[in-house]
């Protein structure tokens, strides 16, 4: 769907009608919620952890998830023993975490990822049978939420084209596609960066989780829903996966991320615009796990239930 199509479908669900929270949620056509498909993020280095993940996302009531990968080349054999208690559980992996800076690839102290890892997973597709690789865009920083000024350069912007289509030969193997992750430190910390971006790369190889709360800087806090929804608007047909999240703030005035509906963000709001881009989306709520996972869920349920209520 282009970003055209969307508007009109949309009608005018981003602009003012019926406003909630700063973001019109007026629409020519009732959001179908039943496109909003509910998974978790899941971390594991190793088959133990994977079971130990995957036995708390059952638990919880989830059939999909994210996982999240750390670490370096994986053999075949390691490939499939760390993906093998999480599907054997009946979980689906819709979406692989791999996250790289694309500017320095190989360096495993960025967040704990590397080039070699995407590579060993691409290669093994049979083993979790995800195509979405979800990265950061990375930049001149040395360590994840570092920040360097030349991120907001032309320079570095051209870097990241030029790194994204080596990513896109790594993943050839299984014909992956890249889910950039925003942050607002990062060479893609913006919408204007990311439409920019997205005029450049294929659309069936390269588009967005959607994570209102990574485009927040600090200074724009009270702008939040302003900026939710010009996302939407700009991004919203290149969304390929979404991060439920929250955000808050401290009395210092830095922003905090907390596991979905425990902070400041306005989750019917949210959930209506997913919704509205009428057509499957993978939902993956984060920064909750083990026993919280269940808390989370009914927590982003209720949620839907309201944002049904009011559409």
């Amino acid at each position: 769907m282009t970003r055209r199509e969307w508007l009109k479908r949309t009608g005018t669900a981003l602009a003012s009608a019926s406003m909630v929270g700063g973001i019109g949620m007026a629409a020519v056509a009732r959001p179908d919620f039943a496109n909003l498909r509910l998974g978790v993020s899941i971390s594991a280095a190793n088959a133990e952890q994977a079971a130990s993940e995957a036995t708390w996302a059952t638990k919880a009531g989830f059939g999909r998830v994210q996982l999240n990968v750390w670490g370096g080349a994986l053999t075949d054999q390691q490939v499939a023993a760390l993906c093998a208690p999480i599907t054997g559980a009946g979980l689906k992996i819709v979406a692989l975490g791999c996250y790289i800076n694309p500017l320095d690839p190989a360096n495993l102290s960025y967040m704990g990822a590397s080039v070699d890892l995407m590579r060993s997973l691409a290669g093994n597709h049979r083993a979790h049978g995800a195509r979405t690789f979800v990265t950061w865009s990375g930049g001149y920083h040395d360590r994840f939420a570092g920040s360097d000024p030349r991120n907001a350069s032309p320079e570095a912007f051209e870097a990241l084209v030029e790194a994204t289509g080596e990513l896109l030969a790594v993943l050839e193997p299984c014909r992956g596609r890249i889910a950039f992750e925003p942050f607002f430190p990062d060479v893609l910390g913006t919408v204007d960066r990311f439409a920019e971006m997205f005029r450049r790369m294929p659309t069936s190889r390269v588009g967005l989780v959607m994570d209102p709360p990574n485009f927040v800087r600090p200074e724009d806090y009270l702008r939040r829903s302003e900026i939710m929804g010009r996302a939407f608007e700009r991004l919203g047909p290149r969304v390929l996966v979404a991060h439920l999240k929250d955000i808050g703030r401290n009395p210092d005035g830095s922003v905090t991320y907390p596991a979905p509906c425990e902070g400041e963000m306005n989750y019917a709001a949210y959930l209506t615009c997913l919704a509205s881009l009428g057509r499957p989306v993978e939902c993956i709520l984060e920064h909750t796990g083990g026993e919280h996972m269940g808390h989370s869920r009914e927590r982003v349920l209720r949620a839907l239930d309201e944002a049904q209520a009011r559409a």
